[in-house]
């Protein structure tokens, strides 16, 4: 038998006892004595069984909600296959652009294409947005966050249990007890649970968001770093085929005799330069081009032959259209991290809050029912935790320190988000004041290359003073290219500090389903 149903004296005293025996605090109790009847029936055995079927009717019931494994085990080879069939003109990103672009309806239907020629910024965006491994390992942490949301809500269970016995007793053999406990949380446990979780659900949207970002930010980098081989190859060919020229007139007049045999030598040593200038400059177009592929989240192949438009890209804004001050208050309002930064930070306070609320115990309500000797025992019994000796005070000590870290690690994130803004926007002043000289020197040197073709079409030059001013104008574009090339670099690095797009052609507004856009 129990310990709990005492040593089975007669009498209510007994019974007293073993109810109060049931759990920890005081326990009310009112006896029912059943009605007169023969102790000889069965009457144990059929509530006995009774309440075996109802208990295991309920189980039955509770297990038509219960969730199933199914499992989902990773091939490695099938997912390098997968990769491998992703292409920049599926239907699936179609619908996905179409949605986010929320064209589609009305006289916007007849402006969508698919698939697009050339591409834009904001298309490219959005596939690498379809295909990043990184956003979709964002996403997938954001699920999780919103998960911990729905049990953090969950209230507990009640549990139950029934102890059928047989006894001595010749009159009376059969013996049951049915216990339940309902616990009771207090102090507002569960809406401090429940508030923690929403507070880091909303830190993992913000990181989700942060991680879109760095992918927009990295195509951005990468069709930069595109756009830049492919028109520095373009410069090193004319740069190669200038000097080619340029050896085949001096051969010509070394040939006459009118220049020595080591100014030939010379010119073909840059020839020669030119050349593998020009081997370089296509090795790296190959590189780039798999930088981008890997930004977008597609083969190497799908970027071989794109085309690529991208309005304003030689025209950067002025530092004095965006700003400074504008840039430094972007830089502490703007930024995600930051955002997340204060939703770490509401979180810890929500722990907080949990910790000092788990320093009163909760309440557990026993209803009980005990038949025995054909009597009825109905009891409630409740229970609590005893706080003799502690009140919580080491979890609420480390709530609060960890209050204190969120704290500081938000001050030493704004500080050095205010450091990068304000080194982004002078790297972009530098660079910006250089170009203007690239562009100054560039409009000289083809105001003297058209000087030399008017001197050699009215026969007071030669072809080679042409050539030379062919190659100085070369070497000038390729120099202004690279200067605007730093200028674009920095302008996504103070894009990336601030965390908005500062120019047209990188703005994107979403759809609602996929998010929105300050």
């Amino acid at each position: 038998m129990p310990a709990s149903w005492g040593a089975g004296q007669d009498g209510d005293s007994s019974r007293e006892g073993r109810c109060g025996a049931e759990g920890a605090g005081w326990t009310p109790v009112r006896t029912h004595m059943a009605g007169k009847r023969d102790p000889r029936k069965p009457l144990g055995a059929k509530l006995c069984l009774t309440t075996a079927a109802s208990l295991a009717a309920a189980l039955a019931l509770g297990g038509c909600d219960f969730a199933r494994y199914h499992a989902k085990p990773l091939a490695p080879l099938a997912v390098a296959r997968k990769f491998q069939a992703r292409r920049l003109d599926a239907p699936t990103l179609a619908a996905y652009v179409q949605k986010a672009l929320a064209v589609g309806r009305g006289h916007h239907a007849a402006a969508f294409r698919w698939p697009p020629r050339p591409w834009t910024p904001r298309l490219l965006v959005l596939a690498a947005l379809f295909y990043s491994p990184r956003l979709a390992a964002a996403r997938a942490q954001l699920r999780l966050a919103e998960a911990g949301i729905q049990t953090a809500a969950e209230r507990p269970n009640p549990s139950a249990s029934a102890a059928p016995g047989y006894e001595t007793f010749p009159e009376a053999p059969w013996a049951l007890k049915l216990a339940g406990v309902i616990p009771i949380e207090t102090a507002g446990r569960r809406q401090a649970r429940v508030r923690r979780a929403r507070r880091l659900a909303r830190a993992a949207r913000w990181q989700a968001a942060e991680a879109a970002w760095q992918v927009r930010a990295r195509v951005r980098a990468e069709l930069l770093a595109l756009l830049q081989a492919r028109r520095a190859q373009a410069l090193a060919a004319a740069q190669a085929a200038g000097w080619r020229r340029r050896v085949r007139l001096l051969r010509a007049q070394l040939a006459a005799g009118e220049i020595a045999r080591p100014v030939v030598a010379a010119a073909r040593l840059r020839w020669a330069g030119a050349e593998a200038g020009l081997r370089a400059a296509q090795g790296r177009r190959r590189q780039a081009r798999i930088g981008l592929a890997a930004a977008i989240g597609v083969p190497a192949a799908q970027v071989a032959g794109l085309v690529v438009r991208w309005r304003g890209f030689t025209r950067p804004p002025p530092p004095a259209a965006l700003g400074r001050r504008r840039m430094m208050r972007l830089a502490v309002r703007n930024r995600m991290d930051l955002r997340a930064s204060l939703a770490d930070y509401a979180a810890a306070q929500a722990g907080l809050r949990l910790q000092i609320a788990r320093q009163y115990p909760d309440i557990n309500l026993g209803p009980g029912w005990t038949f025995e000797e054909a009597q009825s025992v109905f009891s409630v019994a409740v229970g609590a935790v005893l706080p003799v000796f502690n009140h919580n005070q080491g979890p609420i000590a480390q709530a609060l320190a960890a209050r204190r870290v969120a704290a500081a690690a938000f001050l030493q994130l704004q500080a050095r988000d205010r450091a990068a803004a304000a080194a982004a926007w002078a790297a972009y002043r530098t660079a910006w004041e250089s170009l203007q000289a690239a562009n100054a020197a560039l409009v000289a040197a083809q105001s003297q290359r058209r000087s030399a073709a008017a001197a050699q079409r009215e026969g007071e030059t030669g072809r080679l003073r042409r050539n030379q001013a062919r190659l100085g104008e070369n070497t000038l574009a390729r120099a202004r290219w690279r200067a605007l090339a730093a200028v674009q670099a920095a302008l996504g690095q103070l894009e990336s500090a601030v965390e908005r797009p500062l120019t047209p052609a990188w703005k994107l507004r979403l759809g609602k389903r996929l998010g929105r856009r300050r």
